[in-house]
């Protein structure tokens, strides 16, 4: 206790510094500003100076701050504790371990609001919008210092400054609208760099669920003592950087156009990357993407397939392969050239003696809806340029986005360098956020009855 009571001081001295700092800038600030004149020389340098200091001290407050909480935690295992059973149940869908909790997916997708309540509400009232935070960061505006905390929450790990919460959950939010994958996944909210969460194993159900099956028990026997089939999956969030250039003409002549198009380039460039890694990520740095999954089963072509085609036969053999009760929420992700297959997709009858082609007809299952939306056999399809090329693997996926896990961080920075475009006047800005994901499963199902494997992803052989 008296450990923990001298880094309490010693951080109430810290902040007492930072607030210090902070008056001698609104000081020279203020000065300034009644004299209607810009900073000179003199008063520019101190600025900065004062800047360094704070920073400093930010860092040694987040340091502190680390260390309370430490001594926080040996203080309270050192007491007596109760015997406690935590409320940790072991779910094959939603995380709903102790500590955290992945809200089911709403209408319209999992909204960063929803992930971290309060998020949208929480723009700091410093800045008008993301285009004027991003001016302050570029000037090293002393609102950045007046809206810090103290405890380090204003400074990134890379020595960028936090976006606002509220910014950033714009960002995410309008992204959301554009992106393939995250609408439909399982989302969970990271308040750690990684976690680890229990699941059961649903790899093998000819033996049950997990290995858990109903057993019959006769009047006053004893029941069948059960173990089920266990497994953790961890994951780590990972940094994604979009890096968005612009001009100091554009930053300082039309600062509310700058400000919509550095969202819009930011949006854009993450929904991309997203998909990229939830699609077809490796997992080494990156997400697990599903086309690398080992749980995604591929099948086989048809005989004498001509190369670069869909057929109703390769359509019915995805759906034989999707795992059992994914067909409520599955949905079709497809390439842009691959859609241009579904329409000209026919199927062939031939002769009695089958070995000639006598007539065919458009399949009625691929449908273009009123609003302008296409389905096929009743579940929706999805368009995306992240998908592969028509004829090979990913062109077309039939997939149950809820058996893919997507962890998010709340916290997002950003950074400037004038120094790239330097003889251009560009200046370059940098948002670094963090995000993994991978498949729910380890593997693919092997089914109660049938020699074939089933999945929640599945995949359309090479067609060369």
């Amino acid at each position: 206790m008296e450990k923990l009571n001298e880094l309490r001081d010693t951080l109430r001295g810290i902040r007492g510094l930072i607030d210090q700092i902070k008056n001698d800038q609104r000081s020279i600030m203020g000065r300034a500003e009644a004299e209607h004149r810009d900073l000179n020389l003199s008063e520019q340098r101190k600025l900065d100076a004062l800047a360094s200091k704070f920073e400093a001290y930010l860092q040694e407050a987040a340091a502190v701050t680390a260390d309370i909480k430490e001594a926080e935690d040996e203080e309270y295992l050192s007491r007596p504790q109760k015997r406690i059973v935590p409320p940790m149940p072991i779910v094959s869908g939603p995380y709903h371990a102790q500590g955290h909790q992945a809200p089911s997916s709403p209408a319209g997708g999992p909204r960063f609001a929803n992930m971290f309540p309060g998020s949208d509400r929480a723009s700091s009232r410093e800045f008008s919008d993301l285009g004027d935070f991003a001016k302050a960061v570029l000037h090293r505006d002393p609102r950045l210092f007046n809206a810090a905390s103290g405890m380090g929450e204003s400074v990134g790990a890379d020595g960028g400054f936090c976006v606002p919460a509220g910014f950033y959950a714009g960002l995410m939010d309008a992204s959301l609208q554009a992106e393939a994958i995250r609408p439909g996944a399982t989302i969970i909210p990271m308040t750690t760099a990684s976690i680890t969460i229990p699941m059961f194993n649903l790899a093998n159900r000819s033996t049950g669920i997990a290995t858990l099956e109903g057993k019959a028990t006769g009047e006053g026997t004893t029941g069948t003592t059960q173990k089920a089939a266990i497994r953790q999956i961890t994951l780590t969030a990972r940094k994604v950087s979009v890096l968005v250039p612009t001009t100091q003409e554009l930053l300082m002549d039309a600062p509310q156009l700058f400000g919509q198009m550095l969202k819009d380039a930011m949006t854009d460039a993450l929904g991309q990357t997203l998909d990229t890694w939830f699609i077809s990520g490796t997992g080494a740095g990156v997400p697990m993407g599903i086309l690398n999954a080992p749980c995604t089963v591929s099948v086989a072509k048809d005989a004498s397939q001509v190369a670069a085609t869909l057929t109703p036969t390769n359509i019915s053999g995805m759906v034989a392969r999707l795992a059992a009760g994914s067909w409520a929420r599955a949905q079709w992700l497809c390439s842009p050239s691959a859609l241009a297959q579904l329409f000209v997709m026919a199927t062939i009858t031939k002769n009695v003696a089958g070995t000639e082609n006598v007539s065919g007809h458009a399949p009625e299952f691929f449908q273009v809806l009123p609003d302008g939306k296409f389905s096929l056999l009743g579940r929706p399809v999805i368009v995306s340029d992240r998908c592969a090329a028509l004829g090979t693997v990913g062109d077309i996926m039939l997939v149950d986005l809820k058996n893919y896990l997507v962890g998010i961080r709340q916290n997002a920075e950003l950074l400037v360098d004038t120094s790239i475009g330097f003889k251009e006047s560009e200046i370059w800005f940098r948002l670094n956020c963090r995000i993994d994901g991978q498949p729910a499963l380890a593997s693919a199902i092997t089914p109660r009855v049938g020699s074939a494997t089933l999945s929640p992803f599945v995949t359309l052989a090479t067609r060369a």
